[in-house]
């Protein structure tokens, strides 16, 4: 491969792409050397010839296999593709599978991301690690003792777990945290700052929102102006091995101190600790936290800070924040609790304290306000002003906002002294509060789709990692009843900075699927379940025609049921009746010849019967021959009596029933009768007299503009009639036109999705498109 650079003209003006990069090219290049070294320096480069660790920032080749200790190795090709791409791409970003169609996309990229780590890790610690006391419940043995809130915290989570790394690698050279600035983050220009420690924070004022470029920047504008600083500038990768080794090690000591252990998050933890009244004793817990703190740096090798107050937690959190980094703070008492608390500013306070801060901008005269008002200066203002009646000055607040407001937040907190509610239950250590009720997973990197195919296969391979991910949960989690989906689209005008990012101008689109009856989670339907309901909300959501737009997918199970024993009285399904899970090996249906993986509460809401109690009791064979042959041209009573009357191995052949009102389907030339409450858009014409595609088309569109512009759902009588034209076209072999039908139904339903919903009909509509209208279509 050879490589002839453009010459050097005002329409290709030199970069500055490569500033302060130093290259060393060694051995073979596909690439002429020349060229190279002309691409290079062209752009801001340099090429060294002899390459050192302090000064050189990778070593160029192609040759396979060449690895150099302490050197970030690249190809001549990484060159060429920044060029391209008007960014300094990651120096392996060749070995990435960075393109989310690819197989391994999930297990090898997505798994090893610190979006991944966040959502997953805090799954395992609380599966692994949750554990509450039996003296958490308020009972009569333990009212009479006092609950001590441990609170720990870890410093700079991400940069120490890293560091820790670092320093066991290079030994003699190790990195201070307390004195150098450290990031987390791949290096490259437009990288996300994955972490960064307190120096970089607080004293270089680099943010969490800064690209890389950004933060080193700052950091060699603060070295300018502070020359005699002997701070050092360090950019580490992520270490997900090592985090998790950390935490283990963590929760592993922990579990052996205290007999309520509660992760929080990842680097959050808060543990109860249960003492008679009258024995707290201040210097003896402090001893204690110390200690604590000695030992968890001697076993993980990283800071951690404590606060310890008596059954205050939201004092505790004011004290961790205030006490940060490597330190300790322990509040007893309520006169501690006021010291401490008239000590922070408003705006400080968590929750409510920049809404409050907003309001006493207009309560307070302008020589008493200030934005950085604290709580003792509000309070030396209520007492001389107003008696020290707080009631008394919150009142216009509490009348102008409502009492369940931020502002009772804040009375709470600061004046009564105590949690609110949410806080209170944080306390309560009930198991089942802290077992999370949702799990989800998302990527919004590296999105790449052309067809609808690639999003389909995307969608299967992510929902076996979703489900292998509750497999290892199902101490937690039982089963599933509720599901959704996220999708990211770019707008017009999104600009993507960030190499496989989402962009600066996109929007979340949301879809929500609920079943009757819980998808047992280690059932062999389970997959093939979630994979086809993710897709079809998917498909839902987005057009077809516009699929490189999508920057983002996240995939949701939004409600799940706790692991505990069913209760057979409460399952819907009669255990007398034969179902597929225990069919004897005689049964002439096998689950291999079933047609539909549907579950079978999905299946009853696709056939939209009323008695859905008769379909309840029905094998999965005979329903899903129903869900294909859609023979249910009657009503039956809700009172009347349900009763099997025969069945064979492949469909319902009777259901005895009582009709109450029968349906009237409407066929050509025949008007149903008029009823002034329901909208009857196709009278007086039918379906079947309108052979014109186009004008068939034409006619659904202002069935559904009719509807929701009169807040009018279709009936059911519409509906049925609808349904019947389109399994006419089925069974005469014109499943393209009936294609053609519904598709341009979705995307014309599609339309409305950003349009208030308070009537709940576009609701209606977009159930009728996902359980009827869209199960007919090949």
């Amino acid at each position: 491969m050879s490589y002839k650079p453009a010459p050097l003209t005002e329409a290709n003006p030199i970069s500055d792409l490569f500033k302060d990069i130093v290259i060393h090219i060694n051995g073979y290049t596909k690439i002429d050397r020349v060229v190279l070294i002309k691409l290079i320096t062209f752009n801001g480069g340099t090429v060294c010839r002899m390459p050192k660790k302090k000064t050189t920032s990778y070593i160029l080749t192609d040759q396979d296999n060449f690895i150099k200790d302490g050197y970030k190795v690249i190809r001549s090709s990484w060159v060429i593709d920044s060029l391209e791409q008007k960014t300094l791409l990651p120096f392996d970003y060749d070995n990435m599978d960075i393109d989310c169609k690819h197989p391994n996309f999930i297990e090898d990229y997505y798994s090893k991301s610190r979006l991944h780590f966040i959502s997953m890790e805090k799954l395992q610690l609380r599966n692994k690690y949750l554990k509450i006391s039996n003296l958490n419940s308020k009972n009569q043995k333990t009212k009479k003792l006092n609950r001590l809130i441990y609170y720990m915290d870890f410093d700079s989570f991400f940069v120490s777990g890293s560091i820790v790394k670092y320093n066991r690698v290079n030994k003699y050279f190790p990195i201070d945290i307390e004195k150098d600035c450290v990031l987390v983050s791949n290096g490259s220009k437009h990288s996300e700052i994955t972490s960064l420690n307190y120096i970089a924070k607080n004293i270089v004022k680099i943010s969490r929102h800064d690209y890389f470029e950004t933060g080193k920047n700052k950091y060699e504008a603060y070295k300018q102006q502070n020359q005699e600083s002997n701070m050092k500038f360090y950019c580490l990768k992520v270490e997900f091995n090592e985090y998790r080794d950390i935490l283990t090690k963590f929760y592993d000591f922990m579990a052996s101190k205290f007999e309520t252990v509660i992760p929080m998050s990842i680097d959050e933890g808060m543990f109860f600790e249960f003492v008679a009244e009258g024995s707290m004793d201040y210097f003896a817990i402090m001893k204690k936290i110390k200690l604590i703190k000695l030992k968890i740096k001697q076993i993980t090798g990283v800071f951690i800070s404590i606060s310890v107050t008596n059954d205050f937690l939201f004092l505790n959190k004011i004290i961790l924040r205030r006490v940060k980094p490597d330190g300790i703070g322990v509040c007893l008492s309520n006169e501690d609790f006021i010291k401490e608390i008239e000590n922070i500013k408003v705006v400080d306070v968590s929750m409510s304290g920049v809404f409050m801060n907003n309001q006493l901008k207009e309560m307070l005269p302008s020589d008493v306000y200030n934005s950085e008002i604290t709580v003792k200066e509000l309070k030396k203002f209520i007492r001389n002003e107003f008696d020290d009646d707080y009631n008394k000055f919150f009142q216009p607040l509490i009348v102008k906002t409502g009492s369940n407001t931020l502002a009772m937040k804040f009375i709470n907190n600061i004046f009564l002294l105590k949690d609110d509610p949410v806080l209170t239950k944080n306390k309560l250590g009930d198991k089942e509060y802290y077992t999370p009720k949702t799990v989800s997973c998302s990527i919004n990197y590296h999105m790449n789709f052309t067809n609808l195919w690639d999003i389909n296969v995307f969608v299967k391979r992510f929902s076996k990692y979703l489900v292998d991910r509750l497999n290892t949960l199902t101490n937690f989690y039982e089963s599933i009843n509720k599901i959704g989906v996220i999708v990211v689209v770019a707008l017009e005008g999104n600009i993507v900075s960030k190499f496989g990012g989402m962009g600066n101008n996109v929007k979340r689109l949301s879809k929500s699927l609920t079943c009757d009856n819980f998808i047992k989670i280690d059932s062999n339907s389970c997959l093939s379940k979630l994979s086809t309901d993710f897709y079809t909300l998917i498909k839902l959501l987005i057009d077809k025609d516009r699929l490189n737009d999508i920057k983002g997918i996240s995939l949701q199970i939004l409600k799940l049921k706790n692991n505990k024993k069913i209760n057979i009285s409460e399952s819907p399904l009669n255990f007398n009746f034969k179902t597929p899970d225990n069919k004897s090996d005689n049964d002439t249906i096998s689950k291999k010849n079933r047609r539909s993986t549907h579950s079978k509460e999905t299946l009853i809401k696709l056939i939209d019967s009323e008695d859905k109690e008769t379909l309840k009791e029905l094998p999965l064979d005979v329903l899903e021959d129903l869900y294909f042959q859609q023979k249910f041209d009657f009503t039956i009573s809700r009172s009347s009596k349900r009763k099997l009357i025969s069945t064979n191995s492949n469909s319902l052949k009777k259901l005895k029933t009582e009709k109450n009102s029968p349906v009237i389907l409407v066929s050509d030339n025949v008007r149903t009768p008029l009823n002034k409450n329901n909208l009857n858009v196709f009278e007086p014409i039918s379906f079947q007299a309108q052979k014109s595609i186009s004008a068939i088309k034409n006619l659904v569109k202002n069935w559904i503009t009719f509807s929701i512009s009169t807040n009018a759902a279709p009936t059911s009588d519409d509906v049925e009639l609808f349904l019947n034209f389109l399994k006419n076209l089925r069974e005469n072999s014109q499943q393209s036109r009936l294609d053609n039908v519904v598709t341009f139904m979705n995307n014309h339903l599609q339309l409305y999705q950003y349009e208030n919903d308070e009537s709940g009909v576009i609701n209606d509509w977009e159930r009728i498109m996902l359980l009827k209208l869209l199960p007919l279509m090949e």
